[in-house]
């Protein structure tokens, strides 16, 4: 103590409490409670109750949060981001329904790039690895903005635009390369559409 910080394990602390240790001593810090409450440790804005503490570690229900406000059960990063019990990941949402659960309103809700030069890179990489006489869907896209108008999917490609390939061994049935199915009682009802300029 040298009259404004102080050292546990140094002589030399460089904030107001600095906790030095090595391996065989084990974590620097332990802090315990014994019944009432959940708070186990809080850092608190100066003049904020306790209900909108900056930081908090709380045991009995094994949450960490971090800019929360009350007790909702949950893990938040400023409300943009939750971390549930059920190890469910939500970005713009505090309830994700999935282990990666994201909600925005802009304009892109995930964006990836890869600059890997190679026929076998592929940006974004769904696969089912069950097995069965289902059909699960690899990549689904849905966009259906009001009647008659929205896009389920789009690609863009220097060589294909869409590829599709069907691998079915030597199973005897029908198998597709590219589907197209479409519905309607009015107007023109197509289930594929191509058209070639050049």
């Amino acid at each position: 103590d040298d009259g404004n910080r102080i050292g546990l394990g140094t002589n030399t602390p460089d904030f107001s409490l600095t906790v030095n240790t090595n391996p065989t001593s084990g974590l620097g810090l332990k802090v315990s409670r014994t019944g009432g409450g959940l708070i186990g440790f809080a850092i608190v804005e100066e003049g904020q109750p306790t209900t909108l503490r900056g930081w908090s570690f709380e045991s009995w229900n094994q949450k960490l949060r971090i800019n929360a406000s009350g007790d909702n059960g949950i893990t938040t990063l400023k409300n943009l981001m939750t971390l549930d019990r059920k190890g469910n990941v939500g970005i713009g949402t505090e309830t994700p329904s999935y282990p990666l659960h994201i909600a925005t309103n802009r304009k892109y809700a995930g964006y990836f790039t890869s600059d890997s030069l190679s026929d076998e890179t592929h940006v974004v990489h769904a696969e089912f690895k069950g097995t069965g006489l289902k059909d699960p869907i690899g990549v689904y896209g849905k966009s259906i903005a009001g009647l008659g108008a929205g896009i389920g999917g789009y690609f863009v490609g220097g060589f294909w635009g869409v590829r599709g390939v069907v691998d079915a061994g030597n199973w005897g049935g029908v198998v597709n390369g590219v589907s197209g199915y479409a519905t309607g009682s009015q107007g023109s009802i197509i289930g594929v559409s191509g058209e070639a300029i050049g």
